[in-house]
């Protein structure tokens, strides 16, 4: 099977697929589920895709489920694929760093980073993924000016 030919039919592991798709807390399984999905040419395949495409918050999600579509034949339209404002995110990262920096005087990013993943992981899995390696420097400092703005 080469790079661009696609099996008319059902994967077997649909359902883990789809499940795989919907897991908010990795936007690495989602790739991996699109990286299957797009060997299938079928109805749920693409639905599953679609929903991809036009809602998740991780970019390189969004494109991976275009290009798999467009695999298929879709016609697929980019202009409305952006990075998202973290503002659009300020008020859950409020409310989760409340929680987590309020009563804790010592502070380690290591157990910041676990309480986040435990408290919301559709959210760490977004600021991981758009903060990359200055993920926990952003997160030290967000939980600083949580204390800040609580001592006042």
């Amino acid at each position: 099977m080469t790079r661009y030919e696609t099996i008319r039919a059902t994967p077997p592991n649909i359902g883990e697929l789809e499940s795989m798709a919907r897991d908010k807390s990795s936007w690495r399984i989602r790739l991996s589920a699109i990286d299957e999905l797009r060997k299938w040419n079928c109805k749920r395949s693409r639905d599953t895709l679609m929903k991809l495409a036009e809602s998740d918050a991780i970019h390189e999600v969004r494109i991976q489920a275009m290009r798999a579509l467009e695999v298929f034949g879709d016609e697929v339209d980019y202009d409305g694929v952006r990075v998202p404002d973290e503002e659009a995110y300020r008020h859950r990262l409020n409310r989760a760093f409340k929680k987590i920096c309020s009563d804790q005087a010592g502070f380690e990013a290591s157990k910041a980073m676990e309480l986040l993943k435990e408290h919301d992981p559709e959210l760490y899995d977004i600021m991981e993924y758009y903060k990359n390696d200055k993920f926990e420097e952003w997160l030290i400092q967000e939980c600083k000016n949580i204390r800040r703005k609580q001592t006042k």
